[in-house]
């Protein structure tokens, strides 16, 4: 070997061991734990550390209210959602029990036009049945005062059982004969056929006689009740 082959040798092998201990300065580098051995905590720094954390809980604060920012309008339109979804119920409720008032009047009314219908066109049949029941009501009282005979007894109850055929068929279509129970004229029930006069004042519109039965439809007075009244009239 010549002198100059290992002069270029010892370079050479200069070079490689500068590479290798730069490569491994910078690996070392890389490292967490390099940094602290080459920088050493120091006491001072470690004083000041507590006095950073309330710049710390500062900077939170204040970046709190951005984050607020950016949900309150989320906030306002569920609000706004809400109230409208509120509104809508409200309204249809109101639709609903208008709707129902209105079927509820149209079915009265219907109901009504249907009974009143019904009413009218029966009215002339159950009138003339009624004339017929009025004859037969006069003849009843009449054989009933006649005498106390058989044959008089006997009319007069065959009467009694044919008016009271024509009160069972006059029912089933929803009329009725009535008589007022009270022994007072009561004039929404009853209408003076004849009055009599009397001077005692304790029998000023009482009932002398029921001269003819009500009828009535239902609760609609169709016929009053025919009867004499006393009238009181003072002497004086």
């Amino acid at each position: 070997m010549t002198n100059s082959q290992q002069i270029t040798d010892d370079k050479n092998s200069m070079l490689d061991q500068n590479s290798a201990s730069d490569i491994f300065n910078l690996e070392e580098n890389k490292l967490p734990h390099a940094e602290l051995e080459k920088s050493p905590l120091n006491p001072e720094k470690l004083k000041s550390m507590p006095q950073n954390v309330p710049n710390i809980e500062q900077n939170i604060q204040e970046e709190t209210p951005n984050n607020f920012n950016l949900i309150q309008p989320i906030i306002d339109n569920i609000h706004q959602a809400i109230a409208q979804l509120q509104k809508d119920f409200e309204v249809k409720v109101k639709y609903d029990e208008s709707k129902e008032r209105t079927i509820n009047a149209l079915h009265k009314e219907l109901q009504d036009y249907r009974e009143d219908m019904v009413f009218k066109i029966l009215r002339p049949l159950i009138m003339d049945i009624t004339s017929i029941y009025d004859h037969l009501q006069l003849l009843t009282k009449k054989y009933g005062n006649l005498s106390e005979s058989n044959s008089a007894n006997s009319i007069a109850s065959e009467l009694t059982s044919f008016t009271e055929e024509i009160e069972e068929i006059v029912s089933r279509y929803g009329f009725k004969f009535y008589q007022n129970d009270s022994e007072t004229y009561d004039r929404s029930k009853q209408k003076a056929q004849k009055i009599i006069n009397t001077d005692d004042s304790t029998l000023d519109k009482q009932i002398v006689e029921h001269l003819r039965m009500g009828l009535q439809y239902q609760e609609r007075i169709v016929r009053p009740e025919t009867v004499s009244v006393y009238r009181y009239v003072s002497n004086q």
